[in-house]
């Protein structure tokens, strides 16, 4: 991979436990990692840190689509960055289409495996890569 500098990946979850144990993980891969827990900071980070890969929970405490908001919001900062959404969803199929319009390279319903996040940080490694 011929990738210049540490990628720097966003993580976006009301849990802090679970933005907590990505930033931990990714962090002992090299990545830059930005923890955020609501939407106005992950805006104000994004717009800062401008990072490549961002990961956001669809369903956030206040029990909205505020994910939806979020992904909407920095697809117009930078349309070139590369959102996975995540949470758990009834109709999968429907809510993966509508997330993938709005800009969404993913989306993953239910359960959360590292080894999941590594094949889509190779992805996207790679998609770096062939477009430079």
């Amino acid at each position: 991979m011929n990738i210049d500098k540490p990628l720097k990946i966003m993580i976006v979850d009301d849990e802090k436990g679970i933005t907590r144990c990505f930033k931990e993980y990714f962090s002992r891969k090299g990545f830059v990692v930005f923890e955020v827990n609501d939407g106005k900071s992950a805006i104000e980070i994004f717009e800062k840190e401008r990072p490549r890969i961002c990961f956001i929970d669809v369903w956030m405490a206040s029990g909205t689509h505020e994910g939806v908001d979020i992904l909407k919001r920095i697809k117009e900062i930078e349309e070139s960055v590369y959102c996975i959404m995540m949470g758990p969803c009834s109709d999968e199929e429907n809510t993966a289409m509508r997330l993938k319009e709005l800009g969404a390279l993913h989306f993953i319903n239910g359960r959360l495996d590292m080894e999941d996040f590594d094949r889509y940080i190779k992805e996207i490694e790679n998609l770096i890569v062939s477009r430079s």
